[in-house]
């Protein structure tokens, strides 16, 4: 299979992060994405596409969303890269309370400035993470 452009990757991570399943074809680097039937029970409009991946499971790659432990990671790193020390220490305290996620997730959207920069460094990490899962494949 050959490497998959940036816009590819970056498809495939908006893809996983929608929920999502999704598979890239060995040869072609096609993806197909489908709801995941485990948390979308209605998922008639993409039957199509599930019906393919079934019958020829050799042909994808399935690609899956990164665990928590390397979410959380990509979070302390993003942490160590904020120039505020008040609001780096604030997202700090977060990380090590009780549901680390949800209380990083809300300071982040109340932080406005740090808001998009997240998004764009979650996104880069999460793309270089995609890189290494799919250099593992081949």
């Amino acid at each position: 299979m050959e490497a998959l452009s940036d816009e590819q990757l970056k498809k495939v991570v908006e893809e996983l992060e929608t929920g999502m399943k999704c598979y890239l074809h060995r040869q072609t680097g096609e993806l197909i994405a489908f709801p995941d039937p485990d948390q979308f029970p209605d998922t008639d409009d993409w039957q199509q596409e599930m019906d393919e991946i079934e019958a020829h499971p050799d042909d994808y790659l399935e690609i899956t969303s990164m665990s928590s432990r390397e979410s959380f990671q990509i979070m302390e790193r993003f942490i160590s890269e904020v120039d505020s020390p008040l609001f780096r220490n604030r997202l700090l305290y977060a990380l090590d309370q009780p549901k680390p996620f949800r209380r990083f997730k809300q300071l982040i959207d109340e932080s406005g400035e740090y808001r998009q920069g997240w998004f764009a460094f979650r996104q880069s990490q999460t793309i270089e993470w995609l890189r290494e899962q799919l250099a593992l494949e081949d």
